[in-house]
């Protein structure tokens, strides 16, 4: 915890708006690297997937609880495979 907070008191100490530069620098590297191309996709599948869950064709049974089903199926197929 210290060390949070002594690294955190340096960090203060710098120009806010340098600061502020290298963050949006950091920003501008991980969109270039995809991750906020990456952050959209996943979301949109996540989305999809929720979406279809409530699906009335939808072939997995909703389980008990919070549990989504595609989670509910991949603890049921690691359960058997412990037991193997």
């Amino acid at each position: 915890m210290d060390e949070t907070i002594d690294y955190a008191e340096r960090v203060a100490e710098n120009d806010w708006f340098q600061l502020r530069l290298i963050k949006l620098a950091v920003n501008q590297a991980q969109d270039s690297q995809g991750f906020t191309a990456h952050i959209s996709a996943a979301h949109t599948m996540h989305i999809l997937s929720t979406v279809g869950e409530g699906d009335p064709g939808f072939a997995l049974k909703k389980p008990e609880g919070k549990r989504r089903p595609m989670v509910q199926r991949a603890l049921e197929n690691y359960q058997r495979h412990m037991k193997e």
